[in-house]
């Protein structure tokens, strides 16, 4: 009975230790209580299937966000904004699981590290680093 008081105060505050304290665990006994109910697995069933429920019965609200995301990704008459667009845009590439690239972006880089030649002038490390600079912006341009 305690993971399903438990599960309830998780879903008004998803904090493990924010709800066991509303339970009456005080301190560090709060958190680590918190800690426990969150990872037990009865715990974990009924929040999978609180979870699962929730989503069947907030399709219709998804779509409805889903539609006003479209809209605002495409208006264009008074009181419009650029930011506003890009950011509806960028919610529903969210939606869609199309910010994936940005991470097969980001995975492709290598190394991290520049290598900075010793050199007897600042001309000549210009003309040997210069390669390595066209090279990083053609990435940035590519990859971004």
């Amino acid at each position: 009975m305690k993971c399903i008081e438990f599960v309830e105060h998780y879903l008004t505050c998803f904090n493990a230790s924010e709800s066991a304290r509303r339970m009456g665990y005080k301190g560090a006994s709060a958190a680590s209580q918190g800690w426990e109910f969150l990872h037990d697995d009865f715990t974990q069933a009924e929040l999978d299937k609180r979870y699962k429920q929730h989503a069947h019965e907030n399709h219709h609200a998804r779509n409805e966000i889903i539609a006003m995301l479209y809209r605002e990704a495409n208006y264009f008459g008074e009181g419009s904004s650029h930011a506003a667009r890009v950011r509806a845009q960028t919610q529903l590439s969210k939606i869609f699981g199309m910010e994936t690239l940005k991470i097969e972006a980001e995975t492709k880089q290598t190394g991290g590290v520049m290598i900075v030649p010793m050199c007897q002038s600042v001309d000549e490390w210009e003309k040997i680093v210069a390669p390595q600079q066209m090279k990083l912006m053609d990435d940035t341009v590519n990859y971004g």
